[in-house]
């Protein structure tokens, strides 16, 4: 299975990852 995630910078540093493909999935980071 293949999904395709998308990331977006935060403004407050770190990134924001959505899966379009899985309604409410979200995943929040830091980087380091």
């Amino acid at each position: 299975m293949q999904l395709r995630a998308v990331l977006e910078p935060s403004s407050e540093g770190g990134y924001t990852v959505l899966a379009p493909a899985l309604p409410g999935c979200i995943s929040e980071g830091d980087t380091r």
